[in-house]
């Protein structure tokens, strides 16, 4: 079975009853799609309606290529995330499908994914390691540096 059809058990329990709300499942299954390596082929009109209906909503023309799409895809997801509780049990599944080797593709929704930067943006202040606390090893006679 495929990473997709294995995924989409999560939206139903063992009577094959939804545990999520029609539209919170609506909404995450075009992301996986694109993020998925899935037969587009041979998806039934439903699910290639709701495929159409996110890639008009993420702006999509057909000039764009594979990862232009996957971009505007991601960015549309940024503004319009999906449901925590979806992303939630997805990404225990993929953790149970993968034996917990690295991030699922959605783990971004989960604040999951590193991140390599300061926080709040910026550079970091020099003699100051990376980790929660780096900022305050900067701190000179108990003041915070000033932002510029």
């Amino acid at each position: 079975m495929d990473v997709f059809s294995t995924l989409l058990k999560v939206f139903v329990d063992e009577q094959g009853v939804l545990r999520y709300p029609v539209a919170d499942v609506e909404h995450v299954i075009p992301w996986m799609l694109v993020n998925l390596p899935v037969d587009l082929s041979v998806l039934d009109e439903a699910t290639l309606i709701l495929l159409a209906q996110a890639s008009d909503k993420a702006g999509i023309t057909e000039s764009m290529g594979p990862q232009q799409i996957r971009a505007a895809f991601d960015a549309w997801y940024v503004e319009h995330p999906p449901s925590p509780s979806v992303v939630a049990a997805l990404q225990e599944a993929w953790r149970q499908v993968h034996e917990g080797d690295g991030p699922a593709p959605f783990s971004g929704f989960l604040g999951e994914k590193s991140g390599t930067g300061v926080l709040g943006g910026g550079v970091r202040p020099e003699g100051t390691v990376p980790g929660a606390l780096a900022r305050l090893a900067a701190m000179t006679k108990g003041t915070p540096p000033k932002k510029g």
